[in-house]
């Protein structure tokens, strides 16, 4: 009976690094000086700044889903534990309930006086306002009553 040589045969140092063998029928590349545009980052911002950023183009975070990593916000600012926004992309307003509460919602409406009818009105049209990501449904934001986006559970990059 052989000795065990173990699942890994020795057949290098360690600290050792290999070369790839170079044949003289492989072709031979040249290092590029640049592998990196450097300019493109510059034309990367000014061309999110031209089509997604409005006013004064500054924002604290840039904002993508948790799920799929598709940027939902290039324009929000810090608010407490969230980050607030007027604007967002890749993105659908989700306003879907059930018939059942919206039965008895309205069941409520109907019994109240008129300035609180007004007020149950708004907070149930916007109560359940939800914004999903388009790629993964993933839901990236609530809405509030002055239509601002609320985000949470989202991934924020410096811009």
């Amino acid at each position: 009976m052989k000795p065990s040589r173990g699942l890994l045969n020795k057949i290098h140092d360690i600290g050792i690094t290999i070369q790839p063998e170079i044949n003289d029928s492989d072709p031979v590349f040249e290092q590029s000086e640049d592998l990196y545009g450097s300019d493109l980052d510059d034309s990367d911002d000014q061309y999110v700044n031209d089509n997604f950023r409005d006013g004064d183009r500054s924002t604290d975070a840039v904002l993508c889903c948790a799920m799929c990593f598709t940027p939902v916000s290039y324009q929000c600012k810090v608010k407490g534990n969230s980050f607030v926004s007027k604007s967002a992309v890749n993105l659908f307003v989700d306003d879907s309930s059930d018939d059942s509460e919206k039965l008895a919602s309205s069941e409520d409406i109907m019994v109240t006086p008129d300035s609180y009818k007004r007020r149950l009105i708004k907070k149930s049209t916007n109560e359940r306002r939800t914004a999903k990501c388009v790629e993964c449904n993933n839901i990236v934001a609530h809405i509030d009553e002055s239509n601002n986006y609320i985000f949470k559970d989202v991934i924020a990059s410096k811009p």
